[in-house]
């Protein structure tokens, strides 16, 4: 078996004013590894390369809960709906269901994470993470702090971490902010999930179930007598 790992070049040319992506061909590189082979993808382009970085640095876990949630939703629901294995009536109840536990799910696990992941960043402030609130125009340098109290720093272990750069920090901060978010989670889901998706669930039902008309109570008791 041959194990293929994509790698992904990035041919960050200064001198070039394009805004446009380019994709190069794959290109197969030999390894001394008989098993191992490489396939790289050069992109070039300012908005190809910012794209990359934004994925490497800033998508976080509560945006990949997001995309998680969102793909079950145009997915899950149509398979409980459209299962010819059950009576119409358990379809209808299954994908309501399934509509409220993704809903409920999705809202509480992004909300829950992106605070969490925020709220380190109080906590996790070093020389380098002030610079990059200036680049991002977010800080004047003249605001930029120098001296950091103990507070703004007290999630960040003493050693090298503490003046790493701001992608390490970063991953650091995401890291923080979902382990912290887990263990809220494990009582947000008692406490909000689970009643929420019960709310959402019966709302769902009658909206599926409007449009039935109530069967006649003659025509269930087999016609007139």
């Amino acid at each position: 078996m041959t194990l293929i790992v994509p790698i992904v070049k990035i041919n960050n040319n200064k001198g070039s004013t394009k805004n446009s992506t380019v994709y190069s061909d794959f290109k197969s590189t030999k390894t001394d590894n008989p098993n191992f082979r490489a396939l790289t993808l050069e992109v070039s382009g300012d908005r190809a390369i910012k794209n990359l970085n934004w994925m490497g640095t800033d998508f976080n876990s509560a945006m990949q809960r997001l995309v998680a949630g969102i793909t079950a939703l145009m997915t899950q629901p149509f398979f409980d709906l459209y299962n010819k294995k059950t009576d119409e009536e358990t379809r209808k109840t299954s994908c309501a269901r399934i509509l409220g536990k993704i809903i409920a799910g999705t809202l509480t696990g992004v909300i829950i994470r992106q605070v969490c992941i925020s709220a380190t960043k109080s906590f996790t402030q070093n020389e380098h993470t002030e610079a990059e609130l200036v680049k991002k125009s977010k800080k004047t340098a003249e605001k930029i702090i120098k001296e950091f109290k103990p507070w703004q720093q007290c999630l960040l272990p003493k050693g090298e971490l503490r003046h790493a750069d701001f992608k390490r920090i970063n991953k650091y901060r995401n890291a923080m902010g979902t382990f912290a978010a887990v263990v809220i989670m494990i009582f947000t889901n008692f406490l909000i999930d689970a009643p929420l998706t019960t709310h959402l669930t019966n709302f769902f039902v009658k909206k599926i179930n409007k449009d039935e008309k109530i069967p006649d109570k003659k025509s269930t008791e087999g016609g007139n007598k």
